[in-house]
């Protein structure tokens, strides 16, 4: 029993000790080989706002003297000594990585970069181990880069052709997402004038029939001959599409039909077409009324009394923002279920917003 257990001690000591010797093959280097930025190539970076692009980055690997499980990652800003606020694009533990175009471009962004205007952007990679080990980086590399805006403001129409000459009756027109391009849905009044605003106020960029000429107007404007040169609506008064580009300097607009919604289900008057709910249009997209709403019942939105058009159920709000007393249904329609009181309520639906408001 004394030689077994002999033995066994000589065994865990050699053991140990084949340990520590391991151990202190393991060293890291006091000045590590720090990973090199090598894609992309050139001094430049190219968007193509709209596409699905994307800049792959490369680089060199971090030598810690030992083979060692590495975590890199790029991050970008806009001073090259990266004291002020920096982003990271992505982090991965191979020696290569995908940013999207529209990564990228947000995060210009939440750097302060003005949008459509050229900027330097520093580009560095780091290499990560473990917390007590200091981070490694490679040196900066620099590429222009020219970021977009994603978030463009509306413009305004102000004047009796669409409600009167009071900024608070001013009708939005959104973008279309194209910087210099708004449609709308809204109604005219013939014989009315109007020009356009940046904002709903007197003291913002305007927009009338001078600043249009040499582009394209519709046949249903004429100049008003006016001292503020503005436009008048010389076709039948309704509902128009109204789409305006500044930068090409056109309008043009289609008549359109009233927009309707209508809301249809036992939570309203039934489900009965002609005895369906209908909202009352306030702009483009946005509607409102007033009606009673009862309690632990079912609806959901259409866009005529009929069964086969335009229909908004609860996962179309989903998008947006629902109203804590409207829940899904989890029926076969996945209609809106208002879990309230019964009583009279004003319903405020955006269709382009997707939200839906009850108070």
């Amino acid at each position: 029993m004394k030689k077994f257990i002999y033995i066994l001690s000589i065994l865990f000591a050699g053991i140990f000790m084949a340990c520590e010797d391991d151990a202190e093959k393991v060293v890291i280097s006091a000045d590590p080989a720090e990973p090199v930025l090598q894609a992309p190539a050139g001094d430049s970076l190219i968007f193509t706002r709209g596409d699905s692009a994307a800049f792959n980055f490369s680089w060199s690997p971090v030598d810690y003297g030992y083979k060692a499980a590495v975590e890199y990652g790029v991050q970008v800003a806009l001073g090259s000594g990266f004291l002020t606020e920096e982003q990271i694009l992505t982090t991965t533990q191979v020696t290569e990585g995908s940013v999207f175009e529209t990564t990228l471009n947000s995060a210009l962004q939440k750097l302060g970069a003005e949008s459509d205007m050229p900027v330097d952007l520093y580009v560095r990679v780091f290499a990560v181990i473990n917390d007590n080990v200091d981070t490694v980086f490679s040196e900066p590399k620099t590429y222009i880069v020219t970021p977009y805006a994603t978030v463009f403001p509306p413009i305004y129409m102000i004047g009796p052709a669409v409600g009167d000459w009071d900024p608070s009756l001013a009708v939005e027109i959104p973008s279309t997402g194209e910087g210099s391009s708004f449609h709308v849905i809204t109604e005219f009044n013939n014989g009315g004038s109007f020009r356009f605003f940046t904002e709903p106020d007197w003291g913002a960029d305007q927009y009338n029939w001078t600043y249009f000429e040499g582009g394209t107007v519709d046949s249903n404007f004429e100049a008003a001959m006016d001292d503020d040169n503005n436009f008048t609506f010389t076709g039948t008064s309704g509902y128009y599409r109204i789409e305006v580009d500044l930068d090409a300097k056109t309008i043009s607009m289609e008549e359109v039909d009233e927009p309707t919604l209508f809301g249809i289900g036992e939570a309203l008057q039934g489900w009965v077409l002609e005895s369906a709910v209908q909202l009352t249009w306030v702009k483009d997209s946005l509607f409102q009324v007033t009606t009673t709403i009862n309690a632990n019942q079912t609806f959901r939105f259409f866009d005529q009394q009929d069964w086969s058009t335009g229909k908004y159920n609860y996962p179309y709000f989903e998008e947006g923002e629902v109203d804590p007393l409207l829940e899904n249904a989890d029926d076969g329609d996945s209609n809106l279920l208002f879990v309230g009181s019964t009583g009279s309520y004003e319903i405020t639906v955006d269709l382009k917003t997707h939200t839906v408001g009850i108070e």
